[in-house]
């Protein structure tokens, strides 16, 4: 199915390279058709330009769409504040402005990676 059909509702996915059976659970944003997540963490062993599965399912478990994609590294820079803050919007940044600021900074530094069909 097409990652245009997926509900972006959907903010954890599942990334599998094709010899693996499980996937690896990984926090996304939607950007369009492409999922936007830190590379680092449980993605750190995958390459730039690596093809993998990622599938999208419910809470429980249930798989509801597969589809291919390829990993590939962003420029922290070039990603959106909005995006950012949708990929932590489970993380505490900070009581002030100022805080949020430095923690989105901070975070910034991190690997982003792209998986786009």
């Amino acid at each position: 199915m097409p990652p245009s059909a997926i509900d972006r509702a959907h903010s954890v996915v599942w990334v599998r390279r094709p010899s693996e059976l499980r996937g690896r659970v990984v926090r996304v944003a939607w950007d369009g058709d492409t999922a936007v997540c830190f590379g680092d963490g449980a993605l750190a062993d995958l390459a730039d330009g690596e093809y993998c599965f990622v599938a999208v399912g419910t809470g429980s478990g249930t798989l509801e769409h597969e589809f291919a994609a390829r990993l590939r590294d962003l420029t922290p820079e070039l990603v959106s504040d909005e995006l950012l803050l949708e990929l932590l919007d489970h993380v505490p940044l900070g009581p002030t402005v100022v805080e949020v600021e430095e923690s989105l900074a901070r975070q910034r530094q991190r690997r982003l990676v792209v998986l786009a069909a």
